[in-house]
């Protein structure tokens, strides 16, 4: 299943705040998928300004926006099957949209560790990297 793209609106992501899948399903050892999963919230002067989106970056996006990177995640398959059933589809991030995702992800300080090793290790098994 290619997940990197996907949209979705999620309650459990604080309401109407736009979840997108960063990455495919990578092994994450000892027999586990996990795939990288990170929200869009509302700009504030206070959040992380390290990627900040604006109105046609995609559909959802109607207001100046940033990256919730504090809140990037691995989801194991069981969570992302939940996330997908219960969200509300959006329409898909573009490829380019991704990647200046995936470049703040990197860049942020606010990235968990293991999101952030996860990721680098994912973008250079998939070429996703300079």
């Amino acid at each position: 299943m290619g997940l990197a793209g996907v949209c979705v609106i999620h309650p459990d992501f604080g309401g109407e705040h736009l979840c997108i899948f960063l990455t495919d399903y990578a092994d994450y050892g000892k027999n586990q998928l996990v795939a990288v999963i990170v929200n869009v919230t509302s700009w504030r002067e206070h959040k992380d300004q390290t990627i900040i989106l604006q109105p046609g970056d995609h559909d959802f996006i109607t207001k100046k926006s940033v990256l919730a990177y504090d809140n990037a995640c691995l989801l194991q398959e069981w969570q992302v099957e939940f996330v997908l059933s219960k969200g509300k589809q959006q329409p898909p991030a573009s490829k380019e949209l991704l990647l200046r995702i995936g470049d703040g992800l990197l860049r942020s300080p606010f990235t968990p560790r293991d999101v952030r090793d996860f990721y680098e290790q994912y973008s250079q098994d998939t070429g996703r990297t300079d």
